[in-house]
Formats: structure tokens, C-alpha cells, sequence
């Protein structure tokens, strides 16, 4: 292979002239020298000497193939280590990779960890991390030692140093299954963060109550595990491609202004022009087409995120999956359609003793009723909405009576709806407090209007 390589150097460079002209003859001597004692350095059994002649042309192409057996020499290193990366990840990661985590450990970026903390008979562990400046998946192993049942935590958070939680969108995958009629006290799992501001941090804290089936809390033992990661694996891994392309729908014009490739995430920027009142708050099947050497495939959008915008709520961004290690010929943004918002600063008014609504913004939600439980009142409503991409009613957490007085939700939105109906039936829970009547709620999201209509945008 090498005087395959050599032959072909000195075929590319025959005219020793041009070769002089390439290299710097006054380094040549130096660098061949250099080259030469290492490979004495090399072959010590070998004394001889030797007296070296050869014009300035024929020396650079010495140094030139010198340099590419070096390359060659480095990336066969590179492939060592990447191999050796893989070495280092057990059997049970490697089966829940997903192919881009399987591109990217290929690519040496998963950082075994193996950082493990004990308490008592549970056993915590951080296998690994693999990560790139936005995205971090972090798969971990628990062990409850002298059982059979496995231990788990209902309550997993990621710290900074100060103990503030880290701004990311947070993915639990289902852990590993084990074979039915085997019991093990044993669970592997990941966990997978997207970090709204692009930047993972290098130190963070994992934390969770782990015990067994439906303990509860004080029943449970809190783990913490510190982790530090090398951030010089990934901090050059991003390609950031200015679009500027255009597309309208309806009143709508949508810019797609740049597009960033990572090895776990792909991502566009979103801009739009000002509508009075109207934003669009949904897309209908967004995706990318892709036609590169591998062939033609389109790939879904995996998620996106809100930025405020002259205090609209807009979708700035939006993610795919990695593209980092695809051959791309061409590259289209494109969906079948979106929803429009039907106004701003929408509210609703209820009168919860009258069991009456008072105000809504359109027939899109309709009264149920009212009913006392055993420690709060319930506030039903029945939401008609697309069936396939339209958004439901949506509260703000705290709300107002009469008076201006403001108050809180006791527990969360539930609701009831099954796949194929126009409408679902949601529940908000109030404190059972007499409130100053009617009841003054802020929407955060509302059924809107549909669009359907195709739309692409050339990326590349």
C-alpha cells in the first residue's frame, strides 16, 4: 500500500520544479533530517549512515510523502482509538443507541464514565455520557443488590454547581426490558437533554430518589452523582450554514435564516413578518427531504422551541435528527400546513358558583360543570379542536377574581380525549376558598385556524 501511495505521489509531482516551488527549500533539509532520525529511531538495530544527495524537487517530494504516511499513521491511530471508545461501552448501551448516537460514538464521542455512588443495598451508576454542545444523553445503570426487583426514580433533575437546575428539555427512554419469567435487580436506562441556550455544561449534578415500584418519597433513598465532562470532544463539532430562503402561507412569510448540523441534532432558525394578532402556534408534519449519495429519505421533526418575540410566543426554532455524517446533495424544509392563532392576550371568564361561562373567545370550548371533590373544586370544559394537528385549551397556572385578587391551580391540567375525536374534555383543579365571582383565566393556547397547504423551502 505504501509504494502504491509513493508511486502515486511522485506521478503527481514528476516536475521537480513545481515540487521546489511548493515547499520552502531552506525547511526541506530540516524536515527531511527530522524524518530520517525518527526512523533511525525506529530500526535501532541499524548503524549505517548513509549521505544523503538529492535535488531540491526530488526532496520535497520525499517530505510530501513523508507527511502523507504521517496522516496515514494518525488517522490509523484515530481509528485505534475510536475502537478502543468502543471497547469502553458496555453491551447494554450499545443495544438502546439510536443510529445518530451509534454515528457519533462511532466518532469517538462517547465518554465512559462509570462514576458510581452506594447507599446502603441500592447502587446508582453513570455508565456514560454521550453528548455534543447542545444535546447530552446520559444512560445510567441502578442495582438494588440483595433483590430481585429493580429500583427506579420518579423524579430525575440535573443541577449546576449552585444547585439551580440546568435549562433543557428532558427525555426519559423506557429502560431496557429483561426477558419475561427473568428476574433481575437490575435497570438500564438514558436520559436525553436538549439545552435551550446550546451550550452543555461540563459539570452537573445527577439527582433523584431511587426505590422500588410505587415507594414514596420518604420511603426512598437520594442519589447524587457529580459528572465532569470533556467538552474538547465536541466544542468544534458544529457546522452553522447561513439560508435567508423565503416561503409564504396565508399572511404568513416564513424565513428560514440558518441551519446548524451537530453530530446529534440538527436545527433551523425561524423568523417571521409582523401579522397584528395572528402568529402561526402550529405546523402541520414538518420535515426535512433529504437527497444525498445514500440515497432519498425524509426525516420528522423531533421538536422546537418558543422564544418571545415582541412579546409574541413564536416558534424559533425547530430539530431533526442528525445529519452531521450525511453526504447531502440537496436539503428541503417543508410541511402540509399550520395553525393560526385566533388573537392575543386571550382569556377566559367563568363564573364557578353560577356554574356559568361568562366569556370565551369562540365556541371552540364549551362549559361541563363544576363539582366539589374531596380536597378541591373541579373545572371542567369540552374543547373541540382538528383532530389530527389542532391545539387544545391550554390555562395559565395562576388566575384572578373579581376583586383582582390573584390565585393558584392546587394541581395541574388532565385531560380525556381519544384518537380520531374533534374534541377532549380537560380538568383543572381549584382550592375549595370561596373567590369574589366571576373567575378570570389567561389562555396560553386556543384552538385556531387551519390551514392546509404544502410548502417547501430549498435549504441547500
Amino acid at each position: 500500500m505504501a509504494e502504491r501511495e509513493e508511486i502515486d505521489l511522485i506521478q503527481l509531482y514528476e516536475n521537480s520544479k513545481l515540487a521546489e516551488k511548493l515547499v520552502d527549500v531552506s525547511k526541506l533539509d530540516i524536515a527531511l533530517r527530522s524524518g530520517m532520525e525518527s526512523g533511525r529511531m525506529k530500526r535501532r538495530s541499524s548503524s549505517l549512515r548513509r549521505r544523503w544527495v538529492i535535488p531540491a524537487g526530488a526532496l520535497a517530494c520525499c517530505l510530501l510523502l513523508i507527511l502523507v504516511l504521517q496522516i496515514r499513521g494518525s488517522i490509523h491511530s484515530q481509528d485505534k482509538d475510536v475502537l478502543g471508545s468502543h471497547m469502553d461501552i458496555p453491551d447494554y448501551v450499545t443495544s438502546m443507541f439510536t443510529p445518530e448516537m451509534k454515528e457519533a460514538a462511532d466518532h469517538g464521542l462517547y465518554q465512559p464514565l462509570n462514576q458510581t455512588v452506594t447507599h446502603g443495598a441500592l447502587k446508582v451508576t453513570i455508565d456514560g455520557v454521550l453528548a455534543d454542545s447542545r444535546t447530552m444523553v446520559v444512560f445510567y445503570t441502578s442495582e438494588n443488590l440483595p433483590a430481585n426487583v429493580p429500583i427506579h426514580t420518579n423524579n430525575a433533575s440535573f443541577v449546576d454547581a449552585e444547585g439551580n437546575y440546568l435549562e433543557a428539555g428532558i427525555q426519559f427512554s423506557d429502560p431496557l426490558k429483561n426477558p419475561p419469567g427473568s428476574p433481575t435487580n437490575f435497570e438500564h436506562g438514558y436520559y436525553t437533554l436538549e439545552f435551550y441556550n446550546g451550550h452543555t455544561p461540563e459539570q452537573f449534578t445527577f439527582s433523584g430518589k431511587w426505590g422500588m415500584g410505587e415507594q414514596s418519597d420518604d420511603k426512598r433513598v437520594q442519589f447524587d452523582i457529580p459528572v465532569t465532562l470533556d467538552s474538547s470532544l465536541y466544542a468544534d463539532l458544529e457546522q452553522t450554514s447561513e439560508i435567508n430562503q423565503k416561503a409564504s402561507i396565508g399572511d404568513h412569510e416564513i424565513t428560514i435564516t440558518e441551519a446548524t448540523i451537530r453530530p446529534l441534532s440538527t436545527e433551523i432558525q425561524l423568523q417571521y413578518n409582523e401579522v397584528p394578532n395572528k402568529k402561526i402556534q402550529n405546523y402541520f408534519a414538518p420535515q426535512l427531504n433529504i437527497k444525498g449519495q445514500d440515497g432519498d429519505r425524509i426525516i420528522d421533526s423531533t421538536g422546537s422551541t418558543t422564544s418571545s418575540v415582541n412579546g409574541r410566543a413564536l416558534i424559533s426554532s425547530m430539530y431533526f435528527r442528525s445529519l452531521y455524517y450525511t453526504s447531502l446533495d440537496e436539503l428541503t424544509f417543508q410541511f402540509s400546513g399550520i395553525e393560526e392563532s385566533i388573537g392575543s392576550n386571550l382569556k377566559l371568564v367563568i363564573d364557578t358558583e353560577a356554574k356559568k361561562l361568562i366569556s370565551v373567545p369562540d365556541s371552540s370550548v364549551q362549559f361541563v360543570d363544576v363539582t366539589a371533590g374531596k380536597d378541591s373544586t373541579e373545572l371542567q370544559l369540552k374543547v373541540f379542536r382538528d383532530s389530527e394537528y389542532g391545539s387544545s385549551l391550554y390555562l395559565s397556572y395562576e388566575f384572578t377574581d373579581a376583586d383582582g385578587m390573584t390565585h393558584t391551580f392546587q394541581a395541574g391540567r388532565s385531560g380525556i380525549g381519544f384518537a380520531g375525536d374533534d374534541f377532549e374534555t380537560i380538568t383543572y383543579r381549584l382550592k375549595q376558598e370561596s373567590y369574589p365571582q366571576p373567575l378570570t383565566f389567561d389562555i396560553t393556547t386556543y384552538p385556531g385556524k387551519i390551514i392546509k397547504e404544502n410548502v417547501s423551502i430549498k435549504l441547500k
